[in-house]
């Protein structure tokens, strides 16, 4: 299913996906309001109307490919990763054709993808160890081994400056590439959890979820800080995250079937250079 919820009203609205089984995923919405879906077990992409209440199926055209992340460019492409299809893929949500670029490195399993200013398509092969960077002018993709020992990275972000951001889960960790330089640098996240959904903010700060440690950090690169959120349920497992346009961030708990969020603008971070957690007063956080 496709969920709906409303802020204004508390009300949620839910809209099944024609194929059975299908395992919708990651999506993005376009300019007119459309939803754009990975329907994981399906081999598919979904395209819901919420004004029509229609929905439209496209296939694929590497078979079995299971489709993992995407994100959607300002001329209306839809990029996404092929788990195991090996490829990276590109969706006209104008004309409904497919392209698909493979990557070099066999089974890479391309998970993370995000796109910079410019227009180059980033992303992380979890099984490849690398990051990788997608040019669409020329289909070429360059492969960046990433230091260290496999970790499997996977979200990837991109922020205002051109700097590639993405998770090591087995590390713990959250990585930044400056492409300028080509210089990687880690950071341990406080809480030796499973990072799963990452965002970035507007004032270029990195907030993350930690699944296995029902926390959600934020990381101000400015200098260099963690600050890390207890949210309201002792137990649960936040899986993903998201701003919205006045700047209040959202998140889904894959444990209790919430909805949470939390404003920002009431959060006071240390200026230090140490890593702190917070215990939120109770107005900070909401579920839904």
């Amino acid at each position: 299913k496709i969920g709906l919820f409303n802020p204004a009203t508390g009300v949620f609205k839910e809209f099944k996906v024609p194929t059975v089984r299908s395992n919708p995923m990651d999506l993005a919405v376009d300019r007119k309001g459309n939803v754009w879906f990975i329907e994981n077990d399906a081999n598919q992409i979904g395209r819901f109307n919420p004004v029509a209440n229609e929905f439209r199926e496209f296939e694929i055209p590497t078979p079995k490919s299971h489709p993992a992340k995407v994100a959607l460019s300002p001329e209306g492409i839809l990029w996404f990763t092929e788990l195991e299809g090996n490829n990276i893929g590109a969706f006209d949500t104008a004309t409904g054709k497919f392209r698909e670029y493979a990557i070099p490195t066999k089974h890479s399993q391309p998970w993370g993808i995000n796109l910079d200013s410019k227009g180059n398509v980033w992303f992380t092969e979890a099984q490849g160890n690398r990051l990788g960077r997608l040019a669409p002018r020329t289909g070429d993709i360059e492969e960046i081994k990433i230091p260290g020992n496999p970790s499997v990275p996977n979200e990837l972000v991109v922020d205002h400056k051109g700097v590639v951001w993405f998770c090591k889960r087995t590390s713990h960790q959250l990585v930044r590439y400056t492409p300028s330089t080509k210089a990687f640098k880690e950071y341990t996240i406080p809480t030796k959890s499973v990072p799963e959904g990452m965002t970035v903010d507007k004032k270029g700060w990195i907030w993350i979820c930690e699944k296995k440690g029902n926390r959600l950090a934020v990381f101000n690169p400015a200098n260099e800080t963690f600050t890390e959120f207890d949210p309201a349920t002792k137990e649960g497992q936040p899986f993903d995250v998201a701003i919205d346009a006045s700047g209040t961030l959202w998140f889904v708990d894959a444990l209790t079937s919430h909805i949470g969020k939390l404003d920002p603008s009431k959060i006071k971070t240390d200026e230090s250079s140490l890593s702190i957690r917070f215990k939120p007063p109770r107005n900070l956080f909401k579920r839904e």
